[in-house]
């Protein structure tokens, strides 16, 4: 099923929201890890769950 698109028995006008991208990685030590790798790591796995929200949040206001 595509993201946004409604699941049959679910009320009107809901949507629901699907997030799965993942970024892991092995390091031996914690200070082995670049900024990048760290900033890279971040934009997926965190970034990603704020603007789901607030496109959610968005969602919510236009369809009162």
């Amino acid at each position: 099923m595509r993201a946004g698109a409604c699941h049959s028995g679910r009320r009107k006008g809901a949507t629901p929201w699907t997030r799965n991208p993942a970024r892991r990685t092995r390091s031996a030590a914690l200070e082995d890890l670049t900024d990048e790798r760290i900033e890279e790591t971040l934009k997926t796995n965190i970034f990603g769950y704020m603007y789901m929200a607030r496109a959610a949040l968005f969602e919510a206001v236009s369809n009162r």
